[in-house]
């Protein structure tokens, strides 16, 4: 008879967009009431085939579907799904919103930290104290200078106390990490100016307060403008301040330099 089947038919996708059918049961059901279905509410058009036992009746199929497509338990059901997908849609959102805020206030520690240790670095002054403790009289100057730094400005005070606390930059290795980047930073300008020409590397002693022996790494060349000049590179620990020492120091910090560019 004609509107009558005997099978599934595919084009039922096209007009019910929550038909879903199960080739190994060869029944179909709702993809709405099989997530949602409320079966503490009395039914009507066959919710509850449509979300268990499926549905066969292939000859009727396009009035039961015409029906249950409008029934207050299907419309409910559709309802609820939307719901938790439009719920997954703004927590996915928030997280977005919250890892962009956090990526803003990770960006205004790392710029605060970055430049007290500049200062630092370019007044030769020390970083570490006797007691970095949160309850410290005198954390260090570094330390010390971030606190300053977050009494004077709102939004560097408010990136480190909603920030992550596994993230403050306050860690001795930081410290040494930011050290270490910008002498990495100022050896690179060195070598831009020095360039193609000519450099003479001199080498000297030079003891620490601690009375170690330090080799001192300086080199000389001649600018663009005809001026000589001289630029600090580093300090290298060595054992003694013999020729020979002073020579294994130059070679030692040499391969260090080379394993550095190759990380």
């Amino acid at each position: 008879m004609s509107g009558e089947f005997r099978s599934f038919q595919k084009t039922w996708y096209d007009e019910f967009d929550w038909l879903e059918y199960s080739e190994y049961k060869n029944a179909a059901y709702c993809l709405y009431c099989y997530l949602f279905f409320n079966s503490a509410k009395p039914e009507k058009f066959g919710s509850s085939v449509f979300a268990h036992q499926g549905f066969v009746n292939w000859k009727k199929a396009k009035d039961i579907f015409n029906n249950h497509n409008v029934c207050k338990t299907h419309v409910e059901a559709r309802l609820k799904c939307e719901d938790f997908m439009n719920q997954k849609t703004n927590v996915g959102r928030k997280l977005v919103q919250i890892s962009k805020e956090e990526e803003k206030r990770y960006e205004i520690r790392l710029t605060a930290s970055l430049g007290v240790a500049r200062f630092l670095i370019m007044q030769g002054d020390a970083f570490r104290g006797h007691d970095e403790s949160s309850t410290s009289l005198n954390k260090g100057t570094y330390r010390e200078m971030i606190d300053w730094y977050k009494d004077k400005v709102e939004i560097v005070k408010e990136a480190y106390e909603k920030g992550s606390k596994n993230c403050q930059m306050l860690s001795p290795d930081i410290q040494k990490d930011l050290t270490k980047a910008c002498a990495e930073e100022v050896t690179s300008v060195i070598m831009d100016e020095i360039r193609g020409k000519k450099f003479s590397v001199l080498i000297d002693e030079s003891r620490d307060v601690s009375i170690k022996e330090q080799m001192t790494v300086i080199l000389r060349f001649v600018n663009d403008e005809g001026k000589v000049m001289e630029r600090f590179l580093g300090l290298q620990h060595v054992q003694s301040c013999t020729a020979i020492a002073l020579k294994e120091g130059t070679s030692r910090r040499r391969k260090q330099k080379i394993a550095s560019s190759d990380e």
